[in-house]
């Protein structure tokens, strides 16, 4: 089985996904833009029990913007980390 790992730019926080990958989707909706600064963001979206964080469980902060929204960050340098939305899917940055 394929195993993919990825982490924040710095490293503090890793994770890692088994298994194929289903593609990679890209949100264009009004709050993927703002909390990107770009025109939207790339997702891999994950069974749950397919994901799991490896390292770095103090390093995660989630900034709730909405009740079905959040997003999560790095809390050394940033980066969006992987958002675990519902209880089915995690919502992982393609670029991490």
């Amino acid at each position: 089985m394929t195993v993919r790992r990825g982490s924040c730019l710095c490293g503090a926080r890793t994770y890692e996904i088994d298994g194929d990958l289903d593609g990679v989707w890209v949100c264009h909706c009004s709050l993927c833009r703002k909390v990107s600064g770009g025109s939207g963001i790339a997702i891999l979206i994950v069974p749950r029990d397919r994901f799991r964080w490896v390292t770095g469980a103090d390093h995660g902060r989630t900034y709730q913007l909405r009740p079905t929204y959040s997003v999560t960050r790095c809390a050394t340098c940033g980066s969006p980390l992987p958002v675990e939305e519902n209880e089915a899917h995690v919502y992982v940055p393609a670029g991490s």
